[in-house]
């Protein structure tokens, strides 16, 4: 199946291929992909005490999802399920979820820049927006200058902005604040997409965030600067008209 990927891509690249050539082997690339997955899913199944079961499970965790994830565990004998990627496997089906508009946030506690810990609920506004992003996430930084603005504005009106960095050098998330110009309350959550937090999030990508209103419950989800700017608007004028 890696034979069959690497002749797709170099397929792929050819500049002369038609839309219709391109669609049939992305169609090719799909049916490879679900290939591959299944002789992996086969292999856990038929090997319980393989280290390879669980390094594989693992890594495929996220994209095959909870259920399956779970169900391919249990397979797994006691002993490979009690190695350290077997507890990160553990921890995913532990926490994993993917929170929706209406649910409750979850609250957490990470440290600051100064190394104070700083808990979520301690720290909310009427519109507290979680913000996922890490240095290295060039979408996340060309969101911020946008961000910025929205916080300046808003930011005496009952809305604030709370960044969640997956970055694991302290200097380089620190570098990209400074940079960034963020003037948020900025944490740093140094374990990334294995940190149980972002398992509590469903944090499978970033930039992602999530918006809480006054009611402790989300609101919104993946919003963009500007379609963020507009719903603060909608939202916080309803509110003072509503307070008369």
């Amino acid at each position: 199946t890696n034979k069959i990927w690497d002749s797709l891509n170099e397929r792929l690249k050819d500049k002369g291929i038609t839309k219709v050539q391109e669609d049939s082997l992305r169609r090719l690339f799909k049916e490879n992909k679900e290939n591959q997955e299944s002789i992996f899913k086969k292999f856990i199944i038929e090997n319980p005490n393989s280290l390879v079961s669980i390094e594989t499970l693992n890594g495929f965790k996220f994209s095959w999802g909870k259920e399956s994830t779970e169900k391919l565990f249990n397979e797994l004998s006691q002993h490979v399920r009690s190695t350290d990627k077997g507890e990160l496997v553990q921890n995913y089906i532990r926490y994993y979820r993917d929170p929706e508009i209406s649910d409750k946030y979850s609250d957490f506690e990470l440290p600051d820049s100064n190394g104070d810990l700083i808990r979520l609920s301690e720290n909310l506004s009427d519109y507290t927006l979680l913000e996922f992003w890490a240095s290295w996430c060039s979408g996340c930084r060309k969101e911020h200058p946008e961000l910025v603005q929205v916080y300046n504005r808003f930011n005496d009106s009952k809305f604030t902005i709370l960044g969640i960095s997956s970055d694991s050098n302290k200097e380089d998330w620190q570098n990209a604040i400074e940079k960034d110009n963020l003037p948020w309350k900025n944490l740093r959550d140094s374990q990334g997409r294995e940190s149980i937090i972002q398992y509590q999030y469903g944090i499978n990508a970033i930039p992602t965030n999530f918006l809480i209103g006054p009611d402790q419950k989300i609101i919104a989800k993946d919003i963009k600067p500007k379609d963020l700017e507009i719903l603060l608007e909608k939202l916080l004028s309803e509110t003072a008209h509503n307070n008369g």
